[in-house]
């Protein structure tokens, strides 16, 4: 009963003896440490001295007004971009916090007080050794540490919906669509490029006569155009799909407008002709003349085909 008792008690010394060594550390182990100091690196505020700014002005074009700012190294090289003179000055400037236009580095006062601010809190933890000691020493929030992201948009739906997508309507009809076909834009003046081009005949090599125009239809004023321009001109504008949309009817616009500023003034679904309006005088001598021409032809055939005559009588 003795050795029990004995044992015991000195059980509950060894525990006692436990609890209160807990949490001391030796200091000679700690007074050998150093607190660690952060370096911090400064960056200068300005350009290494024999630099120059120039600046100068756009004297024409769409920036007129507006300037251009460059550097000129002291060995009289010109510095136009930010990578040019990172690669002059090398690693000591940071290029990425220069204002090019005022010519100077951004660093203001509250980033280095930030930095110096993040340093203290980060040399906090080993230089204050009794409350690391400490069991009830509070751990140090770290800054890299953030809560976790709410969730904002709403949760999806689980019930099983299926939308009724309706992709047409029988009543539904589009009034809009249109069945033409549309033309390939070509470009203002074409016709001139056509100026010193003539056609041949093959078998004889000899060059066709120019296609003459009524003394009714005129030049509208475009500057270089001939007659053979103008019944390039009007042919494509007959044939094209914009005379069943619009007329042909030329040119609205008056001579003089034209030569001044024609690429602003033209109307490039008309011919480069003046205005032209058909008069029922024109349709009839028009009339009259098909008429002449059905004579002649039919003459002709009877002379070539005298078998035409017999069977249109029979």
């Amino acid at each position: 009963m003795q050795n029990q008792s004995v044992n015991q008690s000195n059980n509950h010394q060894t525990k006692r003896s436990s609890y209160a060594n807990y949490g001391k550390q030796p200091q000679n182990s700690m007074s050998g440490q150093q607190p660690h100091h952060h370096q911090q690196q400064v960056w200068p505020s300005s350009l290494p001295t024999g630099w120059r700014r120039e600046e100068c002005m756009r004297p024409n074009g769409l920036g007129t007004g507006k300037s251009d700012v460059y550097y000129i190294s002291p060995q009289n090289q010109i510095v136009r971009n930010k990578q040019e003179m990172q690669t002059i000055l090398g690693d000591k400037y940071d290029i990425g916090l220069f204002d090019w236009r005022m010519g100077k580095f951004a660093v203001s006062n509250n980033n280095i007080n930030n930095n110096a601010n993040k340093s203290k809190r980060l040399e906090e933890p080993t230089a204050d050794t009794s409350s690391a000691s400490s069991p009830t020493a509070k751990v140090p929030r770290v800054d890299n540490q953030c809560s976790l992201p709410m969730r904002r948009c709403p949760f999806p739906i689980t019930n099983d919906i299926k939308p009724v997508i309706v992709r047409s309507h029988p009543e539904c009809k589009r009034t809009d669509v249109k069945n033409t076909n549309q033309e390939t834009p070509h470009q203002l003046f074409w016709e001139k490029r056509l100026a010193d081009h003539v056609a041949i005949d093959p078998d004889t090599g000899e060059s066709f006569k120019p296609i003459s125009l009524p003394k009714g239809i005129q030049s509208a004023g475009v500057p270089g155009y001939q007659p053979a321009q103008l019944v390039h001109s009007l042919i494509h504008a007959l044939s094209s799909s914009s005379s069943k949309i619009s007329p042909i009817i030329g040119q609205e616009q008056q001579p003089s407008a034209i030569e001044k500023n024609p690429c602003v003034v033209i109307n490039h679904l008309q011919p480069m002709i003046k205005t032209f309006i058909v008069t029922d005088d024109d349709i009839r001598r028009q009339e009259a003349r098909v008429k002449e021409l059905r004579k002649k032809l039919e003459i002709a055939r009877k002379k070539l085909h005298p078998r035409y005559e017999t069977e249109r009588e029979g």
